[in-house]
């Protein structure tokens, strides 16, 4: 297989997999859609997509001239912790919330290509998750990051990422109202950040603990 396609596939098959669970980034793709229409979450995915692509070649950069060490892992774990507790302190109901409001993201979206743009360039907690793959892949030589042929990997990443959390909204978006619906959600959506916040500072408390770089 030619390596330009090797780097494609994989970049579309981890980012498309890490991509479809349930995550905030999901959660308010949903909200925009439901209340704004298709056209502003492609513009919300856009901006997303844009923040990735900048995080791909970061990363890329650095493990190749850098390296990627534990501490600046855990130091950008902490600060994603906080992030997604300020997203559930933010979303949290309130006597005066959500009463005309029918999906609670929807109130924090003024351009949805902005909103996905700053919303992924703060979720820090694709660091690691893109470190770990990238050294993987690259210690069993299953792509080749050298010259253009990078641009291939970040190429099918990015894709992975549009048509997975499409896949996602869309598919939630099918489940009838009476199972979402604006009253269940506004209790839903905080504890959502809260779990993730959670299983971000179980992976984190483990990369303490080991005491270790990343490894593969």
């Amino acid at each position: 297989m030619k390596p330009q396609i090797k780097n494609t596939v994989a970049g579309f098959i981890i980012s498309f997999i890490g991509s479809v669970p349930l995550g905030y980034l999901n959660v308010i793709g949903y909200g925009i859609y439901k209340e704004y229409g298709a056209l502003a979450l492609t513009e919300y995915l856009c901006g997303i997509l844009l923040a990735e692509a900048v995080y791909l070649y970061g990363i890329l950069y650095l493990l190749k001239d850098l390296g990627l060490k534990s501490g600046l892992i855990k130091k950008l774990g902490i600060a994603s912790i906080a992030f997604l507790l300020l997203l559930a302190f933010f979303y949290w109901p309130s006597s005066q919330n959500y009463q005309n409001d029918e999906y609670a993201p929807a109130k924090i979206i003024v351009i949805p290509f902005l909103t996905g743009l700053v919303l992924n360039a703060l979720n820090f907690a694709q660091v690691p998750f893109w470190a770990g793959w990238n050294l993987y892949l690259l210690s069993n030589k299953s792509v080749d990051f050298t010259a253009k042929l990078k641009h291939y990997f970040v190429a099918g990443a990015v894709t992975g990422t549009f048509l997975g959390m499409l896949a996602l909204v869309l598919l939630l978006s099918a489940i009838p109202e009476k199972i979402i619906s604006s009253s269940v959600l506004q209790y839903i959506y905080p504890f959502i950040f809260i779990a993730l916040a959670a299983y971000q500072l179980f992976k984190l408390l483990r990369l303490f603990y080991s005491g270790k770089n990343i490894s593969v």
